[in-house]
């Protein structure tokens, strides 16, 4: 009787329109939003000895920060999602129905602020503050570089993640993905005056290029033999090699997956998330994407662009809780749905749990605090 309902629910929700969100709102119970920031200016980090716009101050924006277009994409993303789960989450915005969190980067925190512009404009007389302005105040938080092993980079805090990588890349695999991009490193030492030697060194580059090419900067003769191919094969590359055993993964994604399912079970047991909470919101980066979506094992080959977006849902259908998984990049009219591996596209709670178990840290003390690179 078990397996005829499991299969019954499983047949039903294969059969709703769940890109539309046509299905009945009422089976939506809780739902995690890992979104990257939008569009930026360079780093500092990214930046080459030759590069020919090194002294380019990006005025007003400065480094590393929202230009324009960045800005407008996400508060795009945010009315995007308001009317997605517009009726899940109703009209009026209350302090606990969210908990939003950003890493400690002007660009994530600005991100995070627009998305809630969009998702949350003010509606009714009694939030009507301001007519002139369409937007309400809504608090976030953040964590320190250091202590923020959810959201962050790996390599940013943690002494036993550096160790574990550096090991994969001396390693048969590891090396066999190093020695495919042997011509290309050397091309860009040539040429810049790096010293590349992995693809995380081309990963930086390649943000830097981005962003100096939307900027409207002329990039230099000698990117037109790998840019943007190469290089972003190369980053693609690094994305896999990030995560690429279960050990990598759980000290990169599985530290925001923990934490994903444990308030999904909080919020089901009634426990330390509150009753009214609907909406999780995370804004992070591009690592972060393909970290999680690594640790999800669902990742595919690609570089995660700006405003690209994770919906971790959780659904209750005849009783049964599940989760099902949706990804936005931007290449189709609605977001991709994901399907975990060994599981359907409504995927039974437990079954998430014991399919992903081997990817979430065990110790949540499993990395020394030590900032490798900063912001």
């Amino acid at each position: 009787m078990l397996n005829f309902l499991r299969i019954l629910t499983i047949l039903i929700v294969c059969n709703l329109s769940v890109f539309g969100y046509e299905y009945d709102a009422s089976t939506l119970e809780l739902v995690h939003v890992v979104f990257r920031h939008g569009n930026r200016t360079i780093d500092r980090v990214s930046q080459y000895p030759t590069d020919p716009h090194i002294n380019e101050t990006y005025y007003p924006y400065g480094y590393g920060q929202l230009t324009n277009g960045g800005r407008l994409r996400e508060y795009r993303l945010g009315k995007a999602l308001r009317k997605r789960y517009d009726r899940f989450l109703g009209d009026v915005y209350t302090p606990t129905i969210l908990d939003a969190v950003s890493t400690e980067v002007n660009r994530t925190k600005m991100s995070l602020e627009l998305v809630l512009a969009g998702l949350f404009p003010p509606r009714g007389t009694l939030l009507e503050w301001e007519k002139e302005l369409n937007w309400q105040p809504i608090p976030y938080n953040y964590l320190k570089f250091a202590e923020d092993h959810i959201l962050s980079w790996a390599q940013n805090y943690c002494r036993n993640y550096i160790t574990l990588y550096e090991e994969y890349l001396r390693s048969p695999p590891g090396m066999r993905v190093l020695n495919r991009h042997r011509k290309l490193f050397k091309y860009i030492n040539d040429n810049t005056g790096l010293n590349v030697t992995t693809p995380f060194d081309v990963f930086l580059l390649n943000a830097g290029l981005i962003a100096e090419e939307e900027w409207g900067l002329k990039l230099p003769e000698w990117t037109e033999v790998v840019y943007p191919k190469y290089i972003e094969e190369a980053v693609i590359d690094h994305y896999i090699l990030g995560s690429a055993t279960p050990e990598l993964k759980q000290l990169s994604g599985g530290f925001l997956l923990k934490k994903i399912i444990t308030d999904t079970f909080d919020k089901i047991t009634g426990s330390l998330v509150p009753p009214d909470r609907k909406i999780f919101l995370y804004s992070a980066h591009d690592f972060t994407i393909s970290y999680l979506l690594n640790a999800l094992e669902v990742f595919f080959k690609h570089s995660p662009p700006y405003g690209a977006c994770i919906l971790v849902e959780l659904h209750r259908i005849h009783d049964v809780y599940g989760i099902m998984l949706f990804y936005e990049n931007y290449t189709r009219d609605q977001p991709r749905r994901l399907k975990v591996p060994g599981c359907g596209y409504f995927c039974p709670l437990d079954e998430f749990v014991s399919l992903l178990e081997k990817n979430l840290p065990v110790d949540d003390n499993a990395c020394d605090s030590n900032v490798y690179w900063s912001k």
